[in-house]
């Protein structure tokens, strides 16, 4: 006995991969019991309905139309959202100092490991293309604004610590409150997180 699945009522497409015969055997027309054949099948197509011809020879035994079952695709990514802190940022700085700082990022469905826990340490994930903005708080006003186009130069740099950029307190003017603002690039896209870390300049 031989399965043939096509296209179309009339039977004149035969679908790709469908010719099923042979008597035992995955892909292969089995028998069930007695008089009945069953044959698991597997078919690359968009249709919602397949047509069936059962045969043996030149004598066609069965036809039958069926409704195409499609294999439900789950689709588990979701775009990573992270959790940042800034570890080495004072409350205040003077105009003569230039430090460099440092960016915490970790995933925020984090879940720690045996080694985590056992160490206390928390994995650091790197953000390869993260950028900064700082603003002045009473005013809004944007002091270095996120440098994202054809010259990165508020783009983070990075090492086996994590991120870190230097910045010169002396562009900011003294008595002041400041902010600084993070945007990640991820797959193509912007997404600005929504911690701002705060300093003062005397």
């Amino acid at each position: 006995m031989t399965i043939k699945l096509y296209s179309d009522s009339a039977r004149t497409v035969e679908l790709s991969g469908s010719t099923y015969t042979g008597s035992a055997g995955l892909g292969v027309v089995t028998t069930s019991s007695t008089g009945i054949f069953t044959v698991p099948a597997r078919i690359d197509t968009d249709a919602t309905t397949i047509y069936t011809k059962w045969y043996s020879g030149s004598t066609t035994y069965h036809e039958d139309s069926l409704a195409v079952s499609a294999r439900p695709f789950k689709n588990d990514y979701n775009e990573p959202e992270y959790i940042i802190s800034m570890p080495n940022l004072k409350s205040s700085y003077t105009t003569d100092e230039a430090t460099r700082l440092r960016l915490y990022t970790r995933l925020k469905d984090w879940s720690p490991t045996i080694y985590t826990v056992a160490s206390k340490k928390i994995e650091n994930q790197i953000v390869t293309k993260a950028y900064y903005r700082v603003i002045r708080l009473v005013d809004d006003i944007e002091v270095i604004n996120y440098g994202t186009g054809s010259v990165s130069y508020t783009q983070l740099s990075y090492d086996v610590s994590g991120s870190y950029f230097d910045l010169d307190m002396s562009l900011f003017e003294s008595g002041y409150a400041y902010g600084i603002k993070y945007i990640f690039k991820i797959n193509g896209k912007y997404r600005e997180q929504p911690e701002i870390f705060k300093f003062r300049v005397d």
